[in-house]
């Protein structure tokens, strides 16, 4: 479906303009036009039913977020319901929340165990000094005569939020030194 056809279909179901749209997983949050082979191929259907694969060619992607996703992520959610529905969503709202914060104590654990044994073997995390502080996927782990190795992006957020470390700016970047005070606090 090209962007006009979706336009025009939107129009045909929504006439006055009153209505949110949403796709099969939730509310649609963003749009990008991205290349035929970034993140899979595209795919569409022509008029006469066939299902086209398409790496070549530019692709319109939205990006949608479910209701789970929100509460997750701790967006701000309205629900608009009768009074026993609204109860429910508060209440599975609450579980995801207990769920999301376990699993990032958890997370926060076998990841900071993980950089903390790298700097006891004399690793460091560096980062460029043109990436703001708080850039995700640009930090690595550096050691003389070592080959450099990129942190994910949950390492990344571990250096960034588990206050172990504080980023120190020197003549080769900024490096993410470890508050020994936080470690002698854990002890």
């Amino acid at each position: 479906m090209l962007t006009n056809d979706l336009i025009k279909k939107l129009q045909e179901a929504d006439p006055d303009n009153k209505y949110h749209v949403e796709d099969s997983n939730g509310a649609i949050v963003d749009v990008s036009n991205l290349p035929g082979y970034y993140d899979g191929a595209g795919c569409y259907i022509k008029e006469d039913d066939t299902f086209v694969v398409d790496k070549k060619n530019n692709k319109i992607r939205l990006y949608s977020m479910d209701f789970e996703e929100a509460a997750w992520d701790d967006d701000n959610i309205e629900i608009i319901a009768d009074k026993k529905t609204k109860e429910e969503y508060l209440k599975r709202i609450e579980e995801i929340k207990e769920k999301r914060d376990k699993h990032n104590k958890e997370w926060l654990y076998k990841s900071l165990h993980g950089i903390l044994e790298k700097y006891q073997k004399g690793f460091i995390v560096r980062q460029p000094k043109e990436k703001k502080i708080g850039t995700y996927n640009c930090m690595k782990f550096t050691r003389e005569g070592h080959l450099s190795k990129s942190l994910c992006q949950g390492d990344c957020g571990t250096i960034i939020n588990s206050g172990f470390f504080k980023p120190v700016e020197d003549r080769y970047g900024i490096m993410w030194q470890l508050d020994m005070k936080m470690c002698y606090i854990m002890r």
